[in-house]
């Protein structure tokens, strides 16, 4: 009898693979951009988008530090951040979705699904080996996995792909 762990990686693979498929190469590469270029861009706009925020609305910044943390202007600083990541992914997503031809075209379509339903499962695969991994430092949880052979492979293989890794 498989172990419910099992089971569960299991179901997100094959939703992973259906998904992927669904949507194709291209869309999950735009996604998976997005998500990228959004978190860089935001990275390293949110700071003067914040300034910026606070001397257009005119918002009083509170002089309140910890240490060398100046915590002030954190309230602002959160909401640029996700202003920025959240208008760039959608603007690169937005271009991205101008290449829904590719479906209409039978032979890229075909390519492109299965394309994307490979992308798909790599990424779900990568997040699970890092989620894994992460479980793996904690002793307590680690006994919860101990009876998931996906798991227990995934722990026995991160040694060897972190070296690889550095």
């Amino acid at each position: 009898m498989p172990h419910w762990i099992d089971l569960v990686l299991f179901f997100l693979l094959l939703s992973a693979a259906w998904i992927g498929y669904r949507q194709g190469f291209l869309r999950q590469l735009f996604n998976l951009l997005s998500l990228v270029i959004a978190l860089v861009a935001a990275w390293a706009g949110y700071q003067d988008l914040a300034h910026q925020l606070a001397s257009l609305f005119s918002i009083p910044v509170l002089k309140i530090s910890v240490g060398s943390l100046e915590l002030g202007m954190l309230p602002l600083k959160i909401l640029s951040f996700l202003l920025l990541f959240f208008a760039v992914r959608l603007l690169i997503r937005w271009l991205g979705s101008l290449l829904g031809i590719v479906h209409a075209i039978p032979v890229l379509s075909t390519v492109n699904r299965w394309l994307g339903l490979c992308l798909s499962v790599m990424k779900t695969a990568l997040i699970l080996f890092l989620l894994f991994s992460l479980i793996s430092l904690f002793p307590g949880l680690e006994n919860t996995i101990s009876g998931s052979w996906v798991a227990s492979k995934i722990l026995e293989w991160s040694p060897e792909f972190i070296q690889l890794a550095l």
